[in-house]
């Protein structure tokens, strides 16, 4: 139900581009990205500049953060990545192929956001490092 609602808020209507649309045997796959994210032929895929922006935001919300181990300091944190990650699924222009590896690549994110919202303590601190970490691969996919 979540990949069908990010799949109709993203610009899912609009025509896929016969140059990004490629068969997953010609794509060089990657296992450090969310289940699925390939390369497009060894190149990154062109992202809008909103959704750069969104990963951005959140990237530099982590950075910002100050491990905030208690409960509501990790809430509070949760709540700013949400706003950008709603941000990125409400400002998508992406389309064909580019469009759907940006899909394989964001719900982790908005599992991790769901973790992280209910996490204390250490846990708190270990779900913001994997969140930084997967983060960080975002520029070895998109542009």
């Amino acid at each position: 139900m979540v990949v069908s609602a990010l799949l109709m808020a993203c610009n899912s209507s609009a025509e896929e581009a016969d140059n990004h649309t490629t068969a997953p045997e010609e794509q060089e796959h990657h296992d450090a990205g969310g289940e699925g994210l390939m390369l497009n032929h060894g190149a990154r895929w062109v992202a809008n500049p909103e959704t750069t922006a969104g990963i951005s935001s959140m990237q530099q919300a982590i950075q910002d953060s100050t491990q905030a181990e208690s409960p509501a300091g990790c809430a509070q944190l949760a709540a700013r990545l949400t706003a950008s990650f709603d941000g990125i699924i409400r400002q998508c222009t992406m389309t064909g192929e580019a469009h759907e590896q940006l899909h394989h690549y964001i719900l982790p994110l908005k599992r991790d956001i769901a973790t992280l919202s209910t996490a204390e303590g250490t846990d708190c601190a270990e779900q913001v490092v994997k969140m930084a970490t997967y983060l960080s691969t975002y520029a070895d996919y998109f542009e």
